[in-house]
């Protein structure tokens, strides 16, 4: 297991799961895409193995605009989804929409939306950002969230442009954590615009997703 590296805290909220900055871990297997390289240095006692360290979630009072551009809610429940002794997440997943089973999903304006036993986001982030232009390629970068996470054996992630037929295919074992909760943070480019279905699998969790961007 890779060591990791933390970039931001999260904030998670009833109905929402909103990450202020993502984080990521060092090292493991990526294709090209999945940017292998930390963006900061590990700090002191940050385990090689991979062992995690924790950032508790913030809830702001008023609405703020952090230094990344993502704004959080005004308020939030106290009843703030909490990770299982045995490793489950699906209380994050419970407050997201999307159906529990497993189907493909269209993500409409959602930020983060479920799909089976994984989430995914921030797709608003992802829709915004995306320009088509120069560069052709336009980097993206989604977050994943697997309904298991006792352990994080990584993650593969399939882009499909249904227009072009372009699929581009991005595995990696390095993984995150934004407060008590673990994720996959998965960077990769999109040469073109259009319909995209974006099915991923991590251990027994899957999820699939169709985004339209530009």
């Amino acid at each position: 297991m890779t060591g990791l590296v933390r970039r931001s805290s999260a904030l998670i909220a009833t109905g929402v799961l909103v990450l202020t900055g993502l984080a990521g871990c060092g090292g493991g297997d990526a294709e090209p895409g999945a940017d292998p390289r930390p963006a900061a240095t590990p700090s002191a006692g940050d385990n090689p193995t991979g062992a995690t360290g924790k950032t508790s979630p913030k809830v702001p009072a008023s609405p703020k605009t952090n230094a990344s551009g993502l704004s959080s809610p005004a308020s939030a429940s106290d009843d703030l989804p909490t990770r299982g002794a045995d490793g489950t997440q699906d209380s994050v997943l419970a407050k997201l929409p999307g159906p529990s089973s497993q189907k493909c999903v269209d993500v409409d304006k959602n930020r983060d939306v479920r799909s089976g036993s994984m989430a995914a986001g921030p797709f608003d982030e992802v829709r915004s950002n995306y320009e088509q232009g120069a560069p052709a390629t336009q980097e993206v970068r989604l977050y994943f969230i697997p309904e298991k996470s006792a352990k994080m054996p990584g993650i593969s992630v399939r882009l499909h442009n249904k227009a072009s037929n372009k699929t581009i295919t991005v595995r990696q074992k390095r993984w995150a954590d934004a407060g008590e909760f673990r994720f996959y943070d998965v960077q990769t480019g999109l040469p073109t615009k259009g319909t995209w279905q974006i099915t991923a699998q991590a251990g027994p969790d899957k999820g699939c997703w169709t985004v339209q961007l530009g």
